[in-house]
C-alpha cells in the first residue's frame, strides 16, 4: 500500500500571512488536527497544529502574552513549525509509519513533488493496519 492510497485528500490550509485567529478559527470549524502553511507560491513553508494554539492560548489565560495583541498582530508565520515531515506519493505503509514514529509526530504531508496531495495522520495508520490485519500479526510475532 502506498501513501497516495491511504491518505486523506482533502488537505485544509492556510497562508503564512493569515492571522493566529484565522488559524484557530479553521482548525476548529473543520475539526482538524493541523494546517499546512503555505507561502505566497502556494510552496509549503511549515504547519501550525492544535496543540500549538492550544499553548499559545494556555500563555495567553496565564497572562504571559497580551491577548489582543497577540491576536490581532500575530501571523501563522511567527507561530508556525517550519521543520514540515513529510513523505511522497510512492511512500509505503512501513516507510509512512517509520517516518511518524522517527520523528514523533502525528501526521505527515503527503507531497507530489513539491505540492501537498494529501495527509496521513496516526488515526488513519491505525485504521489501516486494524483493518488489514496487520497489528495482531505484528503483536503475534
Amino acid at each position: 500500500m502506498k501513501a497516495r492510497d491511504m491518505m486523506t485528500f482533502r488537505v485544509v490550509t492556510i497562508g503564512e500571512g493569515e492571522s493566529v485567529e484565522t488559524a484557530r478559527d479553521l482548525i476548529v470549524e473543520e475539526s482538524i488536527k493541523g494546517l499546512p502553511v503555505l507561502d505566497a507560491e502556494g510552496k509549503l513553508c511549515g504547519i501550525v497544529t492544535q496543540s500549538d494554539l492550544f499553548q499559545i492560548w494556555e500563555m495567553m489565560e496565564q497572562g504571559w502574552l497580551k491577548k489582543d495583541e497577540f491576536i490581532n498582530e500575530t501571523k501563522v508565520r511567527d507561530v508556525m513549525v517550519k521543520k514540515v515531515v513529510t513523505v511522497q506519493e510512492d511512500a509505503t505503509l512501513d516507510e509512512v509509519s517509520k517516518t511518524i514514529v522517527e520523528n514523533s509526530v502525528h501526521r505527515v504531508l503527503v507531497m507530489d513533488g513539491e505540492n501537498v496531495s494529501g495527509i496521513i495522520s496516526t488515526l488513519d495508520l491505525l485504521k489501516i493496519l486494524t483493518r488489514s490485519g496487520e497489528i495482531a500479526y505484528k503483536f503475534n510475532e
